[in-house]
């Protein structure tokens, strides 16, 4: 649904996502919303993130050339 809560000095905040967000992303927006209202470090981050990208384009590139892609 796109709605999600965030606590703030102990007050809960419900915050909505912007509508064609899909599920998938609510927890990632409801940890980046806490991080910034309660200044801690974000579960997901930048080298993790930067690790699945690489996966991904292995894999796409694996795919289009039929050969293993060593990481």
């Amino acid at each position: 649904d796109g709605l999600f809560l965030v606590e703030h000095n102990q007050e809960k905040i419900k915050l909505s996502l912007p509508q064609g967000i899909s599920d998938s992303y609510d927890w990632m927006m409801e940890d980046f919303v806490d991080c910034i209202l309660n200044n801690k470090e974000p579960r997901m981050t930048g080298t993790m993130g930067k690790q699945d990208i690489t996966v991904a384009l292995a894999a796409y590139e694996s795919a289009k050339t039929g050969k293993c892609i060593t990481l």
